[in-house]
């Protein structure tokens, strides 16, 4: 074998040896990046559930105090009222309330919890009540909302 037919074989190996390395750089680096993508992508689904349960959560807490507008002394049943919106569900766990004072006002401390996509928020509501039965001071609301937040 002469000297250059030994150089066009080496050439070719060595060719065939660097486009297997670059390719291999580049198919790591592209699966790194779509991995990446993938990842954040649940991330958002995951944020834009939260949310959601979060908002069931709170309109869970409004229907409480519309309940508690129409009934001075409602309550849920102990294992608490499950509600239905399309397909996702919230539920009023509990309602706590401070004893009546004599204007006939309690406070009501509401929990409850909104369920989107098998992700869970609970949210905690602190409202006075006034007992619509008894006359007061017109100027003041029936119930007003002391405080909200996520538990």
């Amino acid at each position: 074998m002469n000297i250059q037919n030994r150089k066009k074989t080496t050439n070719g190996f060595v060719a065939l040896i660097g486009a297997i390395i670059i390719s291999a750089i580049l198919l790591s680096l592209s699966l790194s990046a779509s991995a990446e993508q993938f990842s954040a992508r649940f991330d958002a689904l995951d944020s834009e559930s939260k949310q959601n349960s979060l908002a069931l959560a709170k309109s869970c807490a409004h229907v409480a105090l519309l309940r508690i507008a129409e009934n001075f002394s409602y309550a849920p049943v102990s294992s608490g009222d499950v509600l239905s919106v399309g397909d996702e569900t919230c539920m009023i766990f509990s309602i706590t309330y401070s004893s009546e004072n004599t204007a006939h006002e309690k406070t009501a401390d509401i929990l409850t919890r909104g369920i989107w996509n098998s992700t869970w928020s609970t949210w905690e509501t602190k409202a006075v009540i006034r007992d619509p039965a008894f006359p007061h001071d017109t100027s003041l609301p029936n119930m007003s909302v002391q405080s909200e937040k996520e538990m």
